[in-house]
């Protein structure tokens, strides 16, 4: 049985508590530069779903890796062929970890992106880009995944540094490409981010998941997500994700927790 909706908000201070206090579970004397904390030397490119203006540098890739509800999988690989550019490919199933028949999705996620505007102290950095890639298992019967894909997308990033490290919002528009027939709806999302010392980072994401408008998957459509992520080593970062905090979705029992990592290194 669902929480009742007097209970959102002890929930969504429970796993905030979580994820902020992940720190015990990484030994200091792994920690080292990545895409997390005060002293990150790469960017952050995705909120928990919803991409930032962030993007890898010139001559880097990554793999990424991460698990999610029921056994799944998704495995990515993004390149950086030249400044401010980034192509990516992508795979996932569910069942991998587990019992049962592995599901995967139809065909592979994309992702190009091109940062049109690089961040200064007064403007903030602007993305456009396209990512086919939804998020959670893929549903054949409607060929669409459980979390919309974020289609073609518009991004804007902005950072500050204070006296107990850094900060940074989120926000962008994006139309995804799996709507029902007769539904042409925009969407927007915006989210946080916040270093927690050198190493750490805590981020916060409210995606209204507008044009999803298929009640058999969920209650509501929007979609209000948490995490947090460490570097382990140099290029190497791992994340917790806490999804669907509201507990809109009819296809899971409440919320869900999925983990990452991932892995940059230049060419």
């Amino acid at each position: 049985m669902k929480s009742q909706p007097n209970g959102w908000m002890l929930r969504i201070v429970f796993y905030t508590l979580i994820c902020v206090n992940f720190t015990p579970f990484v030994p200091t004397y792994v920690l080292a530069q990545s895409d997390a904390g005060s002293s990150s030397i790469y960017e952050s490119r995705f909120i928990v779903d919803m991409p930032t203006a962030g993007v890898l540098p010139k001559n880097t890739y990554c793999f990424d890796g991460t698990y999610f509800t029921n056994g799944g999988l998704l495995a990515s690989f993004t390149i950086a062929p030249l400044k401010n550019l980034n192509l990516g490919i992508s795979y996932s199933g569910s069942n991998i970890i587990g019992s049962g028949d592995i599901k995967f999705q139809k065909w592979p996620g994309f992702l190009l992106n091109w940062r049109i505007i690089d961040e200064t102290r007064s403007i903030p950095a602007i993305l456009i880009g396209a990512n086919t890639q939804g998020r959670g298992e893929f549903i054949s019967r409607k060929s669409r995944y459980v979390t919309l894909s974020p289609g073609i997308y518009a991004s804007a990033s902005k950072s500050f540094r204070w006296a107990i490290g850094s900060f940074s919002w989120h926000t962008g528009l994006n139309y995804t490409f799996e709507q029902q027939a007769g539904q042409h709806t925009p969407n927007f999302w915006i989210g946080f981010e916040h270093s927690i010392g050198a190493y750490g980072a805590f981020y916060f994401e409210l995606n209204p998941n507008l044009a999803d408008k298929d009640r058999q998957l969920s209650t509501a459509s929007a979609l209000l997500n948490i995490g947090t992520r460490w570097s382990i080593a140099r290029g190497v970062t791992i994340e917790l994700k806490v999804r669907d905090l509201l507990e809109n979705s009819r296809i899971h029992l409440g919320i869900e927790r999925w983990a990452g990592i991932s892995y940059i290194r230049r060419f």
